[in-house]
């Protein structure tokens, strides 16, 4: 997730004032600095986490934020389409069935998703299949179909040629290697 972080996010106020949650979370933690107490550090903390997911979104949602996971996981639409993604990959998912947990139409959604996101659906839900897989491989003696029909595959020849085509070697040859490089 961090990795999809800019090296800075600079917020401007949408008018004269910081946004509430802003001076909300500085008085609260002007206040735990200025006067701590028990469980001080624990408030401090859980400000600063709050703060931050609240700087992701704002900045996750405005016109600055290049397509990707995170910029899609903040829209309430496409958020939901990607947690069903993540939590099913190897469902046989369609761009109507993903637009209907949306609740936008088919063309709606597909805009959507590939403007927040960069990729299509189904460009985004093969490329997380091909990762999952590559980790399975990476970490576990699962025949190479086995992996194949886990990650939503239902040909392992279909697979071995999606492999190939993203890592640069077959899944038994990517495997063999150290670090899932060839040569």
């Amino acid at each position: 997730m961090l990795a999809e972080l800019p090296d800075a996010i600079v917020l401007t106020a949408g008018g004269d004032a910081a946004p509430v949650w802003l001076d909300v979370s500085r008085r609260l933690l002007l206040e735990e600095i200025a006067w701590p107490g028990q469980g001080s550090a624990a408030m401090i903390s859980r400000i600063l986490d709050l703060l931050f997911i609240q700087i992701i979104r704002a900045w996750a949602s405005g016109p600055d934020a290049d397509p990707g996971w995170m910029t899609g996981a903040v829209d309430p639409q496409i958020g939901q389409a990607l947690a069903e993604i993540h939590a099913d990959p190897a469902r046989e998912w369609t761009v109507a069935g993903l637009a209907q947990v949306a609740h936008l139409s088919r063309s709606a959604f597909a805009q959507r998703f590939t403007e927040r996101i960069g990729h299509t659906p189904g460009a985004y839900l093969a490329q997380l299949r091909l990762e999952i897989a590559a980790g399975l491989l990476r970490t576990t003696d699962d025949p190479i179909n086995l992996i194949a029909a886990e990650v939503g595959y239902r040909s392992n020849a279909a697979f071995t040629r999606a492999f190939s085509k993203r890592y640069g070697s077959n899944p038994t040859q990517w495997r063999a290697t150290a670090d899932g490089t060839t040569g």
